[in-house]
This record gives C-alpha cells, structure tokens and sequence, in this order.
C-alpha cells in the first residue's frame, strides 16, 4: 500500500509505503532521498520525517549563514588590503 502527498510551498513531496522486512510504515522524500523515516502508523512515520527534514532545513540555513559571514568577511578584508595600497 502506498500514499502520496500532494506537494506544497512549504512542504517537500511525501510518500508513505508500508515495508514487509521491517514491518513499520516508511516515508521518504524525493527532496531528501537519504532520509527517511519509520512508524507503526502513516501519520507518525509522516510527523516523525516531517520533523526530521525540518531540523535538517534548521542546519542547513544555520550553515549557509555561517558561510556567507566567512564570504563576506574575507571579501572586507580584501576591500581593506587593496585600499592601502
């Protein structure tokens, strides 16, 4: 048995298969093919990746922030040296 959620703006596409060898429910994203996440329900296996990607959406932002900082400060810094020259 299969669910497929309709995608929206805020949330990636989702399905929900049931797995025979592990006997949960399991859901994936094709916006995140290396997470998934199992249940002994659909919604609780969609509630559990729902949360999982979010964190994971968290990290990420956190971590393009931190690398725009570091881009912007080098960039200051060559601004610096070729204005004392």
């Amino acid at each position: 048995m299969s669910v497929e959620m309709i995608p929206s703006a805020r949330h990636p596409q989702y399905s929900i298969n049931f797995s025979n060898e592990d006997r949960e429910w399991v859901a994936t994203s094709s916006e995140f093919p290396s997470l998934s996440w199992l249940a002994s329900t659909p919604s609780e296996a969609l509630a559990g990746l729902d949360r999982l990607i979010r964190e994971v959406q968290k990290d990420l932002a956190v971590e393009r922030s931190e690398q725009q900082a570091i881009a912007e400060e080098r960039y200051y810094q060559q601004q610096a040296r070729r204005a004392q020259r």
